[in-house]
């Protein structure tokens, strides 16, 4: 917006110098900061100018449409800033993409997170516990940490003190497993214990291979934020 008043200035500068009342008998210096401050303050909404040419009054139009058009923008650009601030506070996670080149501790036996964390453009490092993995965050050998909240908040019931320590974020990487509900006869009559035994066989294979996670990168924006 700078630029273009610099420009439009230099424009209304060539247009109306010897036309004007206002720039006749002064110096070239007065003419031009005299255009300056008169196409910016048009741009803040102050029109202090009457043009006296055509030229200079189609310059002026044009200016005034894009004026408006700036600030409209740069004043929603500043609005959605400060409302994002106070929505977010000190998260500093927003979404997996911000994981991109940093290590994250996982733990052991949790491959499809670990896969979940490749996918992201991170480094998965895996801990044998979890007070490794805090230990590993502390001493900055990870930048992250994803753990499964049920085990972070048997953690910390048992070390309350880390729970000033650490800022956890809203961000879901995946699930930690799956949930059959029926009613006491449909499942004493339909889903004995063969068919859930088969049920869960089948679904577990589609949660391994990725199969749920396509289904939801196709049908959801941000697939990475689907629970199963």
């Amino acid at each position: 917006s700078f630029v273009v008043g610099v420009f439009f200035t230099f424009l209304l500068y060539h247009a109306e110098n010897n036309s004007h009342p206002h720039l006749k008998g002064c110096s070239r210096f007065e003419k031009i900061s005299y255009c300056f401050f008169t196409i910016f303050s048009c741009f803040f909404r102050d029109l202090l100018y009457d043009p006296v040419t055509t030229f200079g009054r189609t310059l002026f139009g044009v200016w005034i449409l894009i004026s408006v058009f700036a600030v409209t923008v740069l004043s929603a650009i500043i609005t959605s800033s400060v409302l994002y601030l106070m929505d977010k506070g000190s998260e500093i996670l927003y979404h997996t993409n911000d994981l991109k080149n940093t290590n994250v501790a996982v733990l052991y036996g949790h491959p499809r997170l670990e896969n979940m964390i490749e996918k992201a453009g991170a480094n998965p490092v895996v801990f044998e516990t979890i007070n490794d993995a805090f230990d590993g965050l502390f001493t900055k050998k990870v930048e992250f940490m994803a753990i499964g909240k049920t085990n972070l908040s048997k953690f910390l019931e048992q070390n309350y003190s880390y729970a000033e320590e650490i800022t956890t974020s809203k961000i879901s990487l995946g699930y930690e497993t799956w949930v059959l509900f029926g009613n006491e006869y449909y499942g004493q009559i339909i889903m004995n214990e063969p068919l859930l035994k088969y049920v869960n066989k089948n679904l577990n294979a589609y949660r391994n291979d990725f199969t749920m996670y396509n289904i939801c990168e196709r049908y959801i924006e941000h697939p990475e934020l689907c629970v199963f």
